[in-house]
């Protein structure tokens, strides 16, 4: 299981959001709860939705985890037996178009030079 920084990043901006809007205690159990989620990944790597059988046009080995108010975009890198946790976005955002976007950015970032 690896999570980005981007991830770790987002889970510092939903605490203070969350911690802002509903005070503390709420803040850490809406935390405790995505980290929760993300760790059952460990035992149960796809039972997030397929990006591709969802819509999107993205390589298959991308998943969505669709939580009470926020969805985790996760990778499964079966060569290497690895979970990649990539992004959190927040339930009500326009996840399509931004998760097509970055996969389309990181792949032709990844593009090798002719």
């Amino acid at each position: 299981m690896e999570i980005t920084d981007v991830v770790h990043a987002q889970l510092d901006e939903i605490y203070v959001q969350v911690s802002s809007n509903f005070g503390k205690v709420i803040a850490k159990k809406s935390i405790d709860k995505i980290i929760e989620q993300i760790m059952n990944l460990s035992d149960f790597p796809r039972m997030g939705h397929n990006g591709r059988k969802a819509g999107l046009n993205i390589p298959s080995n991308y998943y969505l985890l669709f939580l009470k108010r926020n969805t985790l975009v996760y990778q499964i890198i079966d060569d290497e037996k690895i979970i990649l946790i990539e992004e959190i976005y927040d339930a009500h955002q326009e996840i399509a178009t931004a998760i097509q976007n970055k996969i389309g950015i990181q792949r032709i970032q990844q593009k090798p030079e002719l």
